[in-house]
């Protein structure tokens, strides 16, 4: 089954991150778009998310905390991907969406260039007109663009490499405390 029109973004919801993940952009990008459905994938831990319903159009669903697998098969559907954020570290999400073929949209801020690279798109922070426009770009672009965005995480981030990172990290905690 092929890629839906649907455009997705992940993360918990409060009001200390709405603003630095985007997800008011995100939802404001969504009223250039009707023909798109928006989901919002995370559970809300304050009473911020009624802000963002306050202005949301009808496109935008909120789905509240979901499983692993119901977020895999949401990747697995999704055609774009979104990272709106002001700062970001290599973010987990954005690349687990890429490993699902999505195409990515995301802020040139930190660590979300580094993931996309040359396989999404890129927008300024806190612009939703320019978000959506990109979005559309990447709602028409072909699916060998979602193709080339796993490819170069499956290349920059393997598994093996990660593990080897992760026991280097460790062993040279342990050293440190020992000394």
């Amino acid at each position: 089954k092929g890629k839906e029109d649907l455009v997705i973004t992940v993360g918990y919801i409060s009001s200390s991150v709405i603003k630095r993940k985007g997800f008011d952009t995100f939802v404001e990008a969504a009223s250039f778009l009707p023909q798109a459905k928006f989901l919002l994938i995370g559970k809300s831990v304050d009473g911020s998310l009624q802000n963002l319903r306050q202005f949301a159009p009808p496109n935008v669903e909120f789905t509240g905390f979901v499983s692993d697998e119901e977020l895999l098969g949401y990747y697995r559907r999704a055609k774009v991907y979104c990272q709106l954020s002001a700062y970001e570290g290599l973010p987990n999400a954005l690349c687990e969406a890429m490993l699902c073929e999505c195409i990515p949209v995301g802020t040139e801020r930190n660590g979300i260039p580094t993931a996309i690279g040359d396989s999404g798109f890129f927008v300024p922070y806190g612009d939703p007109k320019a978000t959506a426009e990109a979005i559309a770009r990447a709602l028409q672009a072909p699916q060998a663009l979602g193709r080339k965005a796993r490819a170069r995480i499956m290349k920059l981030f393997p598994e093996e490499r990660r593990e080897t990172g992760l026991l280097q990290a460790i062993s040279e905690a342990a050293q440190g405390e020992r000394r």
